[in-house]
Formats: structure tokens, C-alpha cells, sequence
């Protein structure tokens, strides 16, 4: 599907901003990375009763395991994290606190494959040697693109936009059952 196909945003689908799509990245790499990255160096410290620079040094007997674990790890469960929750509703926690889904260029919701795609994808930003790069690219994207698509974007024919939670009305502005009108004005 090309660009000219893209299902036009409107109120319901309006193109989600590079703020609000780096503050879902941020609290999602909190959830999938940071936190599961400390636990793992706590359990191997524990197990192994290494210290920091014998594990560095590699003078641990277990750190080739450790190493096994942690490629395994950072290069499965994010994607599969992420595939999961855009197949289902299109957020992750993070993007659900940032108010934004991941959708087909027509609007539809994204399947397994195609979420698990665009995960696999997105995990080239985490090879030290293409990160840099692929990072100043997709923001450049994001900012400048028409359709503020990132490079991962484009592999998976996805887009960003703004998620309704509240079904077209604003929050707090649930109609009255009685009269009808939204949030009890007269």
C-alpha cells in the first residue's frame, strides 16, 4: 500500500505527534527493558555471587550463560512484548499512556505477523552499530515526513496516530441517560 492509499486522518485517526510517540518508546523500554535488565543482573549477581568487575572482566564461571540469556532476552521478548499488544488493541502500556495506536495504513488493526514485523523491525535500533543512525533517521522521518512515518514504519506499512479512547466524546463528557446531552449540560 503506498502513501496515497493511507487512510486519511480525521478526528477519529489524527497523525500521532514525534512527542507523544517518544514518550510511549520511553515508558515501553521502562517496562520491557530497564526493569527486566536490573532484575537480570540482581539474579546473575546473586547466583553466581560475582561482583561488577568480575563480570566485566569475565572472570565469572557463569557469564557466557549470562551473555546466552541476555542476547536471548533482549532480542526475543521485546518483539514478541510489542507484537502482542499492537495485534490486540494497537498499544502497549506506553502507548496507551501517551494516547496513541499502531494501525495499517487503512486503518485497520495490525495482525500478529505483521506487528511481529514491525517489532523485528524496530530491534535493528538496539545493534549498537546501526543505532545512532536508524535513530536520527526515524526522528527526521517522524518530524518531517508527511504521514510521520518512521523507518519501521515503512518495513511494516503501519502509522501512528492519535488513539480515541472516549469513543468521539471528550473526557468527562458522557451523556446524561436521562436528556441525552453530553455530561449533564442543560
Amino acid at each position: 500500500m503506498t502513501d496515497s492509499e493511507l487512510a486519511s486522518p480525521n478526528e477519529k485517526n489524527a497523525l500521532a505527534s514525534f512527542g507523544e510517540r517518544l514518550l510511549a518508546v520511553i515508558a515501553d523500554n521502562f517496562l520491557v527493558v530497564l526493569i527486566p535488565a536490573a532484575i537480570l543482573i540482581a539474579v546473575y549477581i546473586g547466583i553466581t555471587s560475582a561482583t561488577l568487575a568480575q563480570i566485566k572482566a569475565g572472570q565469572s564461571p557463569g557469564y557466557k550463560y549470562f551473555i546466552l540469556i541476555d542476547v536471548i532476552y533482549f532480542m526475543s521478548v521485546p518483539a514478541f512484548y510489542y507484537a502482542l499488544f499492537w495485534s490486540k488493541s494497537g498499544m502497549t502500556p506506553g502507548k496507551r499512556l501517551a494516547g496513541v495506536k499502531v494501525v495499517r495504513l487503512n486503518g485497520e488493526r495490525l495482525t500478529y505477523p505483521r506487528a511481529l514485523a514491525r517489532a523485528y523491525s524496530m530491534l535493528l535500533y538496539r545493534i549498537p552499530v546501526f543505532q545512532v543512525p536508524l535513530l536520527i533517521v526515524s526522528a527526521v522521518m517522524i518530524g518531517f515526513e508527511k504521514n510521520k512515518r518512521a523507518l519501521h514504519d515503512m518495513i511494516a506499512e503501519t502509522i501512528v496516530v492519535k488513539n480515541n479512547v472516549f469513543g468521539g466524546a471528550q473526557p468527562g463528557a458522557q451523556a446524561d441517560r436521562a436528556t441525552g446531552r453530553p455530561g449533564g449540560l442543560p
